[in-house]
């Protein structure tokens, strides 16, 4: 195999692990996404009242414990679907520079034109 080939077939390497890192970093963010959403609505479902009566209340106190423990449990989620991201961005942005290294070894590797 010429040293041209070799370098054609690492950069149809690279190429794949750039898209397989950025599609895994759009995975990850999206993941992170909808958790964000998850908190969003659970924030968002909160009674807005003061409850009337001793039922209301021991309603509303049992929710709110129950959410507070949702909250918690989401919150531990989101850290590690933002941990998740800022792994799968550096992979993607190293993975982006080894392409473009790449791609540069095969422009100095082109054959050059003749002189007229």
């Amino acid at each position: 195999m010429t040293d041209r080939a070799r370098l054609d077939r690492l950069a149809q390497i690279a190429a794949l692990l750039e898209e397989a890192g950025t599609a895994k970093r759009r995975a990850a963010a999206a993941a992170r996404a909808a958790v964000k959403a998850q908190i969003a609505a659970l924030e968002a479902s909160r009674p807005q009242q003061a409850p009337q009566t001793a039922a209301e209340a021991r309603v509303a106190f049992a929710y709110e414990q129950w959410a507070s423990r949702r909250h918690a449990a989401l919150n531990i989620q989101l850290a590690r679907h933002e941990a998740d991201c800022l792994s799968a961005r550096d992979a993607a942005r190293h993975a982006f520079g080894r392409a473009r290294v790449i791609d540069r070894l095969l422009a100095q590797h082109r054959p050059k034109p003749p002189a007229p």
